[in-house]
């Protein structure tokens, strides 16, 4: 709900997988090359998904988290790199 969404800088990584409710004004790009090792910037409007990891860049957004689901992040991790058990 509003009280679990996340104001997120330009320069800072998105904590949460999410949708965009919300962008400062101006055009905002998320860039997901940290995340998924190629260069992927984007703009991004209300409405789109985002993605943990990813950095914010030319304006604030505001995120709202998509839920307990397991964020991409962590199931690139754990597909690249299984718990042994």
């Amino acid at each position: 709900g509003p009280e679990d969404r996340v104001w997120v800088r330009p320069g800072e990584a998105i904590p949460v997988d999410g949708a965009v409710v919300e962008v400062d004004g101006r055009l905002a790009r998320v860039d997901a090359t940290e995340l998924l090792g190629i260069g992927t910037s984007a703009v991004v409007a209300v409405g789109d998904r985002v993605f943990a990891g990813s950095v914010v860049s030319e304006a604030p957004i505001v995120v709202e988290p998509a839920g307990r689901e397991r964020s991409l992040l962590d199931r690139l991790l754990a597909k690249h790199f299984p718990n042994p058990d």
